[in-house]
């Protein structure tokens, strides 16, 4: 699998596995499943006004509980181009896009964002979702 080459070779070259994030909802489910050895994954969609999922109510989370994920690198996962908050990291590169097909017919798109010396969201200028923390 594509994440599970490029946590690798961020493992590889930074000495540590980098936190694993998706911004739907629906995809730190579906990353945990997949990914090789079924990684601890975290959603930020919350902080994107994205609806929140049971994996916001599982501690620690890199938007509750910031400490415990600042400076690390984070693999973040969604679709399009990652709507960040410009203190929240220190640099974001888009590292991949993936496309699955089934044929010649694509299905389903992601990009695979790195995003180096995680901060924290802030919270403070959204509306709706994010705001319940």
């Amino acid at each position: 699998m594509e994440l599970d080459t490029l946590r690798n070779e961020i493992a590889a070259a930074e000495g540590a596995q980098p936190v694993l994030a998706g911004i739907h909802w629906g995809l730190p489910g579906e990353l945990g499943f997949y990914c090789a050895g079924h990684p601890a994954v975290y959603s930020v969609g919350p902080a994107f006004g994205d609806r929140h999922s049971q994996y916001d109510l599982w501690r620690p989370n890199p938007i509750a509980d910031v400490p415990a994920f600042r400076g690390r690198t984070m693999v973040i996962v969604g679709q399009g181009l990652l709507p960040l908050q410009p203190p929240a990291f220190h640099q974001a590169v888009a590292a991949r896009q993936v496309v699955y097909r089934e044929g010649a017919n694509p299905v389903a798109g992601w990009t695979i964002w790195v995003v180096h010396a995680f901060e924290g969201f802030d919270l403070s200028a959204l509306s709706g979702a994010g705001r319940d923390f």
